[in-house]
Formats: structure tokens, sequence, C-alpha cells
């Protein structure tokens, strides 16, 4: 896991970045690109849902591979 939900104060919930990822982060500076996703911005509406997800699955396979 790669952020961890944390105590809620007043509306807001804190997130914090797991062990795994602050030491990535601590390697390769905080400017690096653990995951980069493309989208097609002329995506009809009715298939918005579905590239969003496309993406978002994309992005997190690079970023486990990039992981560990």
């Amino acid at each position: 896991m790669w952020l961890d939900a944390g105590e809620v104060k007043g509306s807001m919930k804190n997130i914090y970045l797991s062990p795994i990822l602050k030491e990535y982060l601590k390697k390769n500076g905080p400017d690096a690109n653990l995951a980069v996703g493309t989208i097609d911005q002329n995506t009809p509406a009715e298939d918005q849902p579905q590239a969003g997800k496309d993406m978002w699955e994309g992005m997190a396979e690079e970023a486990k591979a990039k992981l560990g």
C-alpha cells in the first residue's frame, strides 16, 4: 500500500506516504515521476469513466514495477 489514511481533524483526513514510497522519493528525488498516465481529452463523455479507469490501472502497474 502506498498511502495510509490517518486521523480526521475537522473535515480533513491526513494521508501518509507508505515507507516504500518514502524510500522511492528519497532515492529518486521529490520531482521523480513514479508513474505517468495519458488520456485523450476528446474521449466522449460516455467513455470517460472507462478511460479514466484504464489510465489509473496503467499508472498503478507502472508504479508497482518501479517500487518492486
